[in-house]
This record gives C-alpha cells, sequence and structure tokens, in this order.
C-alpha cells in the first residue's frame, strides 16, 4: 500500500469504443486504445510524472494490437488492473454483438461464477499482457463482500469499485452511499467497514472513487438523485472549478493525500459517449484533464507543507480522529501528543477523562501507548468500544462527581480536555486523580477562558433564552459552532475560570505549570472554518492569555525530594 499513499491516483477503465448511447461498436474498434492512450495520454503522464493506472475489460485482450499498447505502458510505468464486464467472459458470456448489457458482475451471477470469471480475466491479463493484475474494479461499480473474498483468494491487493454517495440499487446494483471517502481496509464481513489493521481485515486495500455530495450548492438538494449530479473527480464531468472547489475540499480533510480519478479511454474520442460528442468537448476535457492535475500538484504541495508543520505522530494518526477537519481539534490533538512525546517514553500509561467521542484517545492507542479512556456517558463508551478495536486501548464508564473514584493503576499522563468546567467539583476530581499520578507524571488540560468571547457568547444566549422564548434564540444558536454541534450528551458549563485562579486551583494539589498556549480568540464559538479559522489560531497565538477564548495547559508533579 506504502507505493500508493498519499498519491493522485489516476484510472482509466479501458473498453472499447462506443456511440453517444453507451452501446459498444459493432464490429468492435478500438480507436480510443490504439490512438489516444499513446498519442494523448501518454504525453500528459510524462509531464507530470504519473503513473496511470488501467482497467482493462475482457475485450480489449482479445485485439493484439490493444496488447502492444498496453504492454509498452507497462514498460513506462503504468499499473494494469481487471476490469470485469461479465458478460464479455466464461462462464455464461451473455453479450449481444452491438449492445451493452446492464450487468453489475456481483448480483448477475452467483458467487462461484463470478469468481471464475474474475479468475479467467486475471489469467488472461496474466497470458496477454505478462503480469498478474492485484487492482480490480467492477464495472458498473457492481462488487460486494463476496467479491472481495475472491479477489483476496485470488491474490489481488487493491479494488477500485466504491463510489461513496451513490446508489446503484434502482438499477439493479449495490449500494455505495454510505460508504467510507478515504481509502481504508475491508473489513472481513462488511464490504463498507473499515478494518483496524490489515491483520484484522480482508486482506484487500479499497480506494474509494473520489466522489463528494450534490453539485450546484444548496440547488443540488433539489436535482433528481442520479449519479452524474454528484461531484467526482471526473473531467468529462465536472468543469474546472467544480474540480478545485472538490479537490480543496478533500485535502482539508487530512485523512491522508490519496485522490482517486476515473474516466474511460472512450471518452478520448468525440461520438464515442453521450459526455464528449464533438471534437471541442474532447479538446476541453483534455485541457481540464492537464490543468486539474498541475493543480492537483500544486495543492498538494501546499496542504504537505501544512501536514509537515504537524506533529509527526498526529500526521500518522489522523484518520483515528473526528478533528481532522478541525483545525481548532487539530490544534489541541497537536499540543497534547507533542507534549507526551516530549515528557514520557512511548511506553506511557495514560488516562483520558472526559473521553467524549475518542478523538484522541483513538489516536494515542493507535501510536501505541497504553490508553485508558472514561467518560460518564455509557452511550458514549458502548460507541467508542464498537469503533476501532486497539489491545492497548480500554474503556471505563466513571462518574466524575462522585465523591471517591477507582481505578486500576497510576498514570504517566492524564488528560482534562473541556471536561473540568463541566463538573460540580472540579477541585475534588483534581484532588481524587492526584492519588493516581506516578511520581513524574503530567496533567494535559483544555479550559475555556471563562471571562472570554466564547464564554460570553454563550451566557448571553442562555440569558436570552431565559428572557424572551422566540425564533430569534434558535436562530443565533445556528451561527454559533458551541450550540450547533452539540450532541445529546452536551452538558453546560457549570464554572468560568480566570487564569490565575485556574493555575491556583491546580498547583496547590502538588502540581506546578510547566507550558501554557492559548486556544482560540473566535472560532470557537462563531462557525469560521478554512482560513478564518487557521487565521483566528495564529491569531490566538499572538494575544495576551486574557483575550484568547481558552487554554491549553501542562502540569508536572512536584517532585517530593525537592
Amino acid at each position: 500500500m506504502e507505493e500508493f499513499k498519499d498519491q493522485l491516483l489516476i484510472t482509466v477503465d479501458v473498453e472499447p469504443d462506443c456511440d453517444i448511447h453507451w452501446q459498444r461498436s459493432n464490429p468492435p474498434t478500438f480507436v480510443s486504445v490504439l490512438e489516444s492512450i499513446p498519442r494523448i495520454l501518454r504525453p500528459l503522464w510524462d509531464k507530470y510524472g504519473i503513473k496511470p493506472i488501467y482497467f482493462v475489460s475482457p475485450e480489449i485482450l482479445q485485439n493484439e494490437e490493444n496488447c502492444l499498447v498496453l504492454r509498452a505502458e507497462i514498460e513506462r510505468g503504468a499499473i494494469i488492473g481487471a476490469h470485469l464486464h461479465s458478460e464479455y467472459i466464461e462462464p455464461n458470456i451473455t453479450f449481444v454483438a452491438g449492445y451493452s448489457s446492464l450487468e453489475y458482475p456481483c448480483y448477475a451471477h452467483s458467487d462461484e461464477v463470478e469468481f471464475q470469471k474474475i479468475k479467467n480475466l486475471t489469467d488472461l491479463i496474466e497470458k496477454k499482457l505478462g503480469i498478474r493484475p492485484e487492482w480490480y474494479r467492477a464495472a458498473r461499480f457492481g462488487a460486494d463482500i463476496n467479491t472481495i473474498k475472491s479477489l483476496h483468494e485470488l491474490g489481488y491487493k487493491y479494488d477500485s469499485s466504491i463510489t461513496p454517495f451513490i446508489d446503484w440499487s434502482k438499477k439493479g446494483g449495490p449500494n455505495h452511499r454510505l460508504a467510507p471517502t478515504h481509502f481504508y481496509w475491508i473489513a472481513k464481513d462488511n464490504f463498507y467497514e473499515e478494518a483496524a489493521s490489515r491483520e484484522a481485515s480482508s486482506g484487500i486495500m479499497e480506494f474509494p472513487i473520489t466522489i463528494r455530495g450534490k453539485r450546484f450548492g444548496i440547488f443540488g438538494r433539489f436535482l433528481p438523485d442520479k449519479w452524474f449530479f454528484y461531484r467526482w473527480l471526473r473531467p468529462t464531468i465536472l468543469i474546472l472549478w467544480e474540480m478545485k472547489s472538490l479537490v480543496r475540499e478533500c485535502y482539508r480533510e487530512k485523512r491522508g493525500f490519496n485522490l482517486v480519478m476515473m474516466f474511460h479511454s472512450m471518452e478520448l474520442i468525440p461520438k464515442s459517449t453521450p459526455l464528449v460528442r464533438t471534437k471541442l468537448t474532447k479538446d476541453l476535457f483534455i485541457k481540464r484533464l492537464d490543468k486539474i492535475i498541475a493543480f492537483i500538484q500544486k495543492e498538494k504541495t501546499k496542504h504537505w507543507e501544512e501536514y509537515a508543520a504537524l506533529d509527526s505522530d498526529v500526521a500518522a494518526c489522523l484518520k483515528y480522529t473526528e478533528y481532522n477537519n478541525e483545525p481548532g481539534g487539530m490544534k489541541k490533538l497537536n499540543f497534547a501528543l507533542k507534549a507526551i512525546k516530549e515528557n514520557n517514553s512511548g511506553s506511557a500509561a495514560i488516562l483520558d477523562v472526559g473521553c467524549g467521542n475518542g478523538n484522541v484517545s483513538f489516536p494515542l492507542a493507535y501510536l501505541g501507548y497504553d490508553v485508558l479512556a472514561v467518560d460518564i456517558s455509557e452511550e458514549l463508551i458502548i460507541m467508542n468500544s464498537r469503533k476501532y478495536f486497539f489491545p492497548n486501548l480500554s474503556f471505563q464508564i466513571l462518574d466524575l462527581d462522585a465523591a471517591t473514584i477507582s481505578l486500576p493503576k497510576k498514570f504517566n499522563v492524564i488528560l482534562l480536555l473541556d471536561i473540568l468546567e463541566h463538573l460540580e467539583r472540579p477541585d475534588r476530581l483534581i484532588v481524587r486523580l492526584a492519588e493516581y499520578c506516578q511520581a513524574d507524571a503530567i496533567l494535559i488540560v483544555s479550559i475555556p477562558n471563562g471571562f472570554g468571547f466564547s464564554e460570553i457568547v454563550s451566557r448571553f444566549v442562555r440569558w436570552l433564552e431565559k428572557i424572551i422564548r422566540i425564533k430569534f434564540v434558535n436562530r443565533f444558536k445556528k451561527m454559533t459552532a458551541r450550540f450547533s454541534v452539540q450532541s445529546d450528551n452536551y452538558t453546560p458549563h457549570l464554572h468560568y475560570f480566570k487564569f490565575k485562579e485556574f493555575i491556583s486551583l491546580v498547583e496547590k494539589n502538588d502540581f506546578h505549570l510547566v507550558a501554557c498556549q492559548n486556544s482560540t480568540v473566535f472560532s470557537s464559538t462563531l462557525r469560521w472554518r478554512g482560513k478564518l479559522e487557521q487565521f483566528d489560531l495564529k491569531l490566538a497565538d499572538l494575544l495576551p492569555k486574557n483575550l484568547a477564548s481558552g487554554w491549553y495547559l501542562i502540569f508536572k508533579k512536584n517532585d517530593k525530594n525537592t
């Protein structure tokens, strides 16, 4: 997988020429393969250093000239994958000359027949092109978990049959609507579930085609639920600015930098698909393809610079946290992981108090730390225990406001991230936790400024609710992130700390402050995203502590011998 990680993957479904109704040429012709691949695509691949993935349909391999073109591509670094149009290969060939069938391989045939067809296509590719394919894409994206099991048995490593957000079931195909949008190890018994590791998976890595929600913004909600109204990284569908917007959105997610583009070989010649009907539309398609590749490579470099600014451990574990699309959350995670790494070895025992959705617990477990995550919410604990499995991560329900607490051992690191302000007796909890600290323990705290912008706005909204209960209140809530994103488990702030007051509260329990960083100014309350939020995070670092909306703090246990 490593060679494909953080890459732009350009995939081409290589098929015979068609007409504007997707009907196969009769007799079959292959202008898109014999002319377009070497004359149009190869110069582009060489210009940008692209190693394309050609998903080859069975009928392509029946023509020796096609095989010569593909073998030349292999010599120049191209990757060959299998593209099963099941109607064209034994057993049970069903195609009718001049027509395209509508078979979805995983549903048109039994599991045994589908397996044999994939095997025959795999053997044919090896015979004709001299390589055994490791990549697979089903025709019409018709794959399911049994397809994946067949691929694993035949020695495949990668699949790219998933189209997130798209439901093909009305046409007799699979429903990929809820599939993950990022690359992932497919679970053993669920095509759309991510396994925690390769060892726990089906053995196949999925690279979904890059697709997001409907086109045309809010107006897209009123469009029919058709595949071409979704935002594909596909230059024959989206215009350039739409693709640029899609790429920026994907990179902001920070779940690795893989983008999977797709198009068909016959889209390179006029009148061979309904998407490219004239020479002008063909030229525009090639121009868009050139420009979007250049844009992606430039954008990737920019985002790699942002990525590299993160602690290396943060960058490694982004897929296990919902903070990956929240600059504020990333800042907090970056602060916590740096503090842990600088003050402890990789074997540190960590207690995550008020773990919530596990946005810090899971990354720590992925990095190999021994983590106990506790929360008062039984619902959250159950949900987290089902999310990912790490042998070094355990969960426990704990009443944080109880007079006494019981924990199984002492810890090197205790995390108190956005939790103390919700408790009736935060001072009592700190006293109890001090009893479970190792001699060299550190306390990492995230706490809002009780008199910062965020808290002032929050208290104003609550006051407004008490005085006047009108629709304006709900509209005002929607303008603030604090209320728009809170869950059913949200509890109001019971304490409004000043900086010195809070430091004194912790230090009287045998700790001393060693580091402090401001969190945000406005974006924790206002719905700022993108560059505005990034500006706000940088602004917070420049301002005095009393102007920030919160702080990240590191306390260290006092040495008893000094």
